[in-house]
């Protein structure tokens, strides 16, 4: 449980197949069909219906065959079905561990090899970090961070759009692992660096790898790294919250999770590893990527870019994705028979716990108390606008987007804030975290309170801060480095587009603002 004195963290931190019916138009209260259940399907008809989401679509197979159901509609008035392209986030690192196993099947690779064997001495790598293996960069034991170190996000709405080449390759060098190898650190690097590391190894690029191992002979004809031209017209628009987005390109760190596709497409990778023969090579490759390689901190395991939940006759091989204007989730159960994908415009609320508990009631949706958004007039919102500090010195930011109110906590992504029908009160979909403002008895708005998981935090409205100033680029340049606090505490100072970007050990980088030639100001602490 978070200790009361800290804000609870807001990242939740995702040809085989039997054939797809057209779009299912049974009605939801039918009592003949089990699977998905229908608080399954009435929960996420709900999402869409109450305005939290504006497109969503499921598709399954079952003992009693297979299906698909779209809610909401796109831009051009067509409906949401299984043939809807979505990003589909996260859910990406499946498809690379394939790649991983497939290799090995073809006996280009092993999964003990170590990264600093297939890098060599182009890059030289921290010894600690060159005899991380392949297998534990898939499984996330890699102890590598979430993020590489030199990632400074110049557009948070495409915060890994810059991140080449030859940044992933300063990083090799110069980035170290910040958990022990054999322990679960989920790392979007880890994947990022794998894929990259799967197309140098074959000649090619991860995306060429990817077409050829898995997508055409699946004939996924609907997945890519972005929506083709000729999809346009069955494309969902991002969102975050309630606000349009754009999709995200994660550039070198493509294969932790920038890929489109449809439920359809997505139930053929699921159908293919639930009807896995281990006489075939991709059936043998799949298998291996079930294996149990540890576990989560909790009761949850991990394989080899799947997590799986073992409860009873329950063995849920599943992975669900998250990007700025996108959720998403697939598993299935091989015992039962039953898969399950769902595909989300919106990155709140997040429909993992909608998937996990279609299979097990056990699991909380997180989505059963969510009250539903109310009418707020935007001219309201810059009232509600400004810094406010928390215990800890941790600050949440909350500025207008679009007609929105967005909150941004510590360096990490905004997520909207849905309104209530009670004066002051907002919440945040994606974490169940409630937001009532304090007002002065003048009427002012003075703090507020941020209640989650049966907690509550106050936090102090913030003055103002100084007027920013404009500083060059070959400035900004002058001032990176590495700067020792003491106690072998160092801060990794970067530059990037009008200020700088700051990290400090193996926590988060936060962006700092220029207040004068030599003074920097934090906007989040």
């Amino acid at each position: 449980m978070t200790p009361p004195t800290r804000l609870p963290a807001l990242l939740l931190a995702l040809a085989l197949a039997l054939p797809l019916a057209a779009q299912d138009s049974r009605p939801i209260s039918s009592e003949k069909e089990n699977w998905p259940p229908e608080r399954t399907i009435t929960m996420l008809r709900s999402l869409v219906e109450r305005g939290f989401v504006p497109q969503l679509v499921l598709a399954w197979s079952g003992p009693e065959g297979a299906g698909s159901l779209g809610f909401g509609e796109l831009t051009n008035g067509e409906p949401v079905d299984e043939n809807t392209v979505f990003e589909i986030g996260s859910t990406t690192k499946v498809f690379t561990s394939l790649l991983l196993t497939l290799a090995v099947e073809e006996k280009a690779l092993a999964l003990d090899r170590a990264i600093g064997d297939l890098i060599g001495e182009d890059l030289a790598m921290p010894e600690r970090t060159a005899e991380i293996t392949l297998e534990e960069l898939a499984s996330h034991r890699s102890g590598l961070p979430r993020l590489p170190g030199n990632l400074v996000a110049r557009d948070e709405s495409r915060p890994y759009e810059h991140y080449d080449a030859r940044l992933l390759a300063e990083e090799i060098m110069t980035g170290e692992a910040v958990g022990a190898r054999g322990d679960y650190l989920y790392s979007n690097y880890g994947a990022g660096l794998l894929g990259w590391l799967l197309g140098r190894a074959a000649g090619t690029s991860y995306g060429e790898l990817l077409n050829e191992k898995i997508l055409e002979p699946l004939a996924m004809t609907s997945t890519a790294f972005e929506p083709a031209s000729s999809w346009a017209a069955r494309t969902a628009p991002g969102h975050n919250g309630q606000v349009p987005v754009p999709f995200w390109k994660m550039n070198a760190l493509a294969a932790a999770g920038d890929l489109v596709s449809t439920a359809r497409d997505v139930q053929v990778l699921l159908g293919a590893a639930m009807a896995a023969d281990p006489s075939t090579a991709i059936g043998r490759a799949l298998l291996e990527m079930e294996r149990t390689r540890g576990a989560t901190d909790g009761a949850m395991k991990v394989g080899l870019g799947w997590h799986i939940v073992e409860d009873g006759d329950l063995r849920l091989v599943w992975h669900n994705g998250g990007t700025g204007g996108f959720s998403s989730f697939m598993g299935f159960d091989r015992a039962s028979g039953r898969s399950l994908t769902i595909l989300s415009s919106s990155n709140a609320p997040n429909i993992t716990g909608a998937g996990l508990n279609a299979f097990s009631l056990g699991i909380p949706s997180g989505l059963d108390d969510l009250p539903t958004p109310a009418a707020r007039d935007w001219k309201e919102l810059p009232a509600y606008e400004g810094r406010y500090r928390l215990p800890a010195s941790l600050v949440i930011e909350l500025r207008l987007k679009g007609d929105h109110l967005g909150a941004q906590v510590a360096g990490q992504s905004w997520y909207t804030l849905y309104p209530s029908e009670e004066k002051d009160v907002f919440f945040l979909a994606i974490a169940g975290a409630r937001i009532r403002f304090l007002r002065s008895d003048e009427g002012e708005i003075v703090g507020l309170d941020w209640s989650m998981q049966g907690q509550t935090s106050q936090a102090t409205k913030l003055e103002d801060l100084p007027p920013f100033v404009k500083l060059s680029a070959d400035r900004l340049r002058k001032l990176e480095g590495r700067y020792e606090l003491g106690e072998g505490l160092i801060f990794d100072v970067r530059a990037d587009a009008g200020h700088l970007g700051i990290k400090l050990a193996d926590q988060p980088r936060l962006d700092a603002y220029p207040v004068s030639e030599t003074d920097f100001v934090y906007r989040v602490v």
